[in-house]
């Protein structure tokens, strides 16, 4: 979450580091999708490239919060379990004593 750039797997960010790996990635990445497809140029190649790297960012970050929250909800039930379990094992003991 505070560094999405660390967790983004190697290929997207290798392909957005600078306008001619983009450009190969584009390609690449639609050969199977389009005929003949052709890349943006120049300054649209940099702007696709750049909104591209954001909804990457964003997408990284909204992954990592959704792993966070389902983190913290296992946690949290983990610890209800285990407060269950010590009041039953107090309990135990006590009867025994």
């Amino acid at each position: 979450m505070m560094a999405p750039e660390f967790t983004i797997n190697n290929v997207d960010y290798e392909a957005h580091l600078n306008d001619e790996s983009y450009r190969k990635w584009l390609i690449q990445r639609n050969q199977y999708r389009a005929e003949n497809y052709t890349p943006p140029e120049r300054k649209a190649l940099s702007k696709s490239r750049e909104e591209s790297w954001a909804r990457e960012l964003r997408a990284e970050q909204r992954g990592a919060l959704q792993g966070l929250v389902k983190n913290i909800i296992v946690l949290i039930i983990a610890l209800l379990a285990f407060v269950a379990h010590w009041k039953l094992a107090q309990g135990s003991r006590e009867s025994h004593s």
